[in-house]
């Protein structure tokens, strides 16, 4: 008999994919704050996962600018979760049209972010 594979599905929480990305982005606290620069380490149309020393509290509301190919993206969000190793989960709440395109076009060059806790059993 054949061994099963079993792979997990995304989490529930997400609903469109995580893209790798690893590039270097500038979080604001709002409504004023002074700026932060962070690690983009996954990025998607809903939201983004981030490395940073000081990284906001979950419900926190912020602003997200990176580059990328010499266009801008600008996003304002809110912290969903926050990890003991300076990660942070922000969901995007509002995201201009100009900018939304440029995330498009970065998604579709990177790779696809594995599900995580993809448990497999041979």
């Amino acid at each position: 008999m054949a061994p099963k594979l079993y792979i997990q599905l995304m989490s529930q929480r997400r609903n469109v994919p995580r893209y790798l990305y690893g590039g270097n982005g500038e979080l604001s606290p709002l409504p004023a704050g002074s700026s932060a620069e962070v690690t983009v380490i996954s990025i998607g149309l809903g939201g983004c996962r981030l490395q940073g020393p000081e990284l906001p509290s979950p419900g926190e509301n912020c602003g997200l600018k990176l580059e990328w190919r010499g266009k801008e993206f600008e996003a304002i969000g809110q912290v969903a979760w926050k990890g003991r190793d300076n990660t942070a989960g922000l969901k995007f709440n509002s995201v201009p049209d100009n900018s939304l395109e440029t995330l498009r076009e970065l998604c579709a060059n990177l790779r696809l972010e594995p599900p995580s806790g993809t448990p497999a059993n041979y």
